[in-house]
Protein backbone atom coordinates (compact mmCIF):
# COMPACT_ATOMS: atom_id res chain seq x y z
CA UNK A 1 0.00 0.00 0.00
CA UNK A 2 2.62 2.26 0.54
CA UNK A 3 6.17 3.07 -0.79
CA UNK A 4 9.24 2.02 0.74
CA UNK A 5 10.44 4.60 2.76
CA UNK A 6 7.60 6.49 3.18
CA UNK A 7 5.36 6.76 6.39
CA UNK A 8 1.79 6.42 6.62
CA UNK A 9 -0.88 7.96 4.43
CA UNK A 10 -4.36 9.50 5.57
CA UNK A 11 -5.89 7.26 2.45
CA UNK A 12 -3.84 4.43 4.20
CA UNK A 13 -5.57 5.32 7.30
CA UNK A 14 -8.87 5.33 5.87
CA UNK A 15 -8.37 1.94 4.15
CA UNK A 16 -7.40 0.25 7.80
CA UNK A 17 -10.59 2.09 9.44
CA UNK A 18 -12.76 0.94 6.42
CA UNK A 19 -11.94 -2.30 6.94
CA UNK A 20 -12.09 -2.19 10.55
CA UNK A 21 -15.56 -0.42 10.77
CA UNK A 22 -17.43 -2.87 12.44
CA UNK A 23 -14.68 -2.97 15.41
CA UNK A 24 -15.09 0.45 15.36
CA UNK A 25 -18.64 0.08 15.60
CA UNK A 26 -18.29 -2.06 18.43
CA UNK A 27 -16.12 -0.11 20.59
CA UNK A 28 -18.62 3.03 20.03
CA UNK A 29 -21.70 0.90 21.10
CA UNK A 30 -19.93 -0.89 23.60
CA UNK A 31 -19.23 2.69 25.59
CA UNK A 32 -22.11 4.30 24.68
CA UNK A 33 -23.98 1.39 26.61
CA UNK A 34 -21.74 1.89 29.57
CA UNK A 35 -21.70 5.47 29.82
CA UNK A 36 -25.18 5.00 29.34
CA UNK A 37 -25.49 2.69 32.42
CA UNK A 38 -23.41 4.10 34.75
CA UNK A 39 -25.63 7.45 34.29
CA UNK A 40 -28.78 5.55 35.31
CA UNK A 41 -27.67 3.64 38.07
CA UNK A 42 -25.98 6.91 39.57
CA UNK A 43 -27.64 8.48 42.58
CA UNK A 44 -28.55 12.48 41.69
CA UNK A 45 -26.95 14.73 43.79
CA UNK A 46 -27.45 18.09 43.41
CA UNK A 47 -26.36 21.28 45.64
CA UNK A 48 -27.08 24.56 46.13
CA UNK A 49 -26.05 27.08 48.38
CA UNK A 50 -28.01 30.53 49.23
CA UNK A 51 -26.96 33.79 51.11
CA UNK A 52 -29.52 35.16 53.86
CA UNK A 53 -29.33 39.46 53.14
CA UNK A 54 -29.97 41.07 56.43
CA UNK A 55 -30.41 44.62 56.72
CA UNK A 56 -31.55 47.40 58.94
CA UNK A 57 -35.11 47.94 58.75
CA UNK A 58 -34.85 51.53 58.11
CA UNK A 59 -37.14 52.42 61.17
CA UNK A 60 -35.29 55.27 61.75
CA UNK A 61 -34.68 56.93 58.19
CA UNK A 62 -36.83 59.15 58.99
CA UNK A 63 -34.20 60.56 61.77
CA UNK A 64 -31.54 60.33 59.12
CA UNK A 65 -30.02 57.79 61.33
CA UNK A 66 -29.86 53.70 60.55
CA UNK A 67 -29.65 51.25 63.56
CA UNK A 68 -27.01 48.58 62.58
CA UNK A 69 -27.91 44.59 62.25
CA UNK A 70 -27.73 42.71 65.40
CA UNK A 71 -27.38 39.32 66.32
CA UNK A 72 -30.48 39.03 67.18
CA UNK A 73 -32.09 40.37 64.39
CA UNK A 74 -29.63 37.69 62.26
CA UNK A 75 -31.03 35.17 64.49
CA UNK A 76 -34.84 36.17 64.00
CA UNK A 77 -34.38 35.92 60.19
CA UNK A 78 -32.80 32.18 60.21
CA UNK A 79 -35.36 31.31 62.43
CA UNK A 80 -38.05 32.95 59.53
CA UNK A 81 -36.70 30.47 56.80
CA UNK A 82 -36.36 27.34 58.78
CA UNK A 83 -39.98 27.76 60.33
CA UNK A 84 -42.66 25.14 59.08
CA UNK A 85 -44.47 27.13 56.73
CA UNK A 86 -41.50 27.81 55.15
CA UNK A 87 -40.28 23.96 55.10
CA UNK A 88 -43.18 22.92 53.70
CA UNK A 89 -43.07 25.11 50.92
CA UNK A 90 -39.93 23.93 50.15
CA UNK A 91 -41.04 20.44 50.31
CA UNK A 92 -44.07 20.93 47.93
CA UNK A 93 -41.52 22.91 45.44
CA UNK A 94 -38.61 20.02 45.84
CA UNK A 95 -40.51 17.09 47.04
CA UNK A 96 -37.90 17.14 50.15
CA UNK A 97 -36.34 19.68 52.71
CA UNK A 98 -32.79 20.12 52.42
CA UNK A 99 -30.31 20.55 55.10
CA UNK A 100 -29.76 24.14 56.55
CA UNK A 101 -26.21 24.69 57.94
CA UNK A 102 -25.68 27.86 59.41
Amino acid sequence: MNESGSGPTLRSYLVTLRRRKWWVAGFVLLGLAASLALSLTEAKQYSATAQLLVQSSGQGANLGTTQPVTTTDVQTDLQLVTSAPVVKAVRAELGSAPGIST
